[in-house]
């Protein structure tokens, strides 16, 4: 038998993703939008983070699979490294006043490709399923008759 992600875990992951991704994609797209911090290039650890935050909610939707399947993991990352693409480009729309950037990029994917480590490391520290005791495997019972238990 196969561990499954508990569906409320997995509802709840999607309920937060929906507004996380649409609050994320406007504030992408806010024209003129500057983030000045103690450090040079505050708006890179900005893109890391929220683009991490939306890789790991992406994956634990379980949108291609169980959550922590190597499947979901891949294929999230692949979607969140298009979208991250996408996402940026569409910065280079004249009248949002963005700026449109390989290091943005850069910092996106950074903040996916995180999020699909860490998530890899902790589904790599679960229990691996064990195989189906032959008890328990009515398969292994289909060739008896009822009343012949060897």
């Amino acid at each position: 038998m196969k561990p499954e992600h508990p569906r409320s875990a997995i509802s709840l992951c999607r309920w937060l993703f929906a507004p996380y991704a649409i609050v994320l994609f406007i504030a992408t797209h806010i024209p003129n939008v500057r983030i000045d911090g103690p450090i040079p290039r505050t708006d890179l650890l900005v893109h890391i983070t929220v683009f991490g935050g939306w890789g790991l909610l992406a994956t634990l939707c379980g949108f291609f699979g169980p959550p922590l399947s190597r499947r979901n993991i891949v294929r999230t990352w692949v979607v969140g490294l298009i979208y991250a693409a996408i996402d940026e480009s569409l910065q280079l729309i004249p009248f949002l006043h963005r700026v449109a950037a390989i290091d943005d990029y850069a910092a996106n994917a950074s903040g996916i490709t995180l999020a699909a480590i860490f998530l890899s490391i902790v589904a790599s520290l679960l229990p691996k399923p064990g195989p189906v005791a032959p008890e328990t495997n009515p398969r292994n019972d289909a060739h008896r008759l009822p009343n012949n238990r060897t």
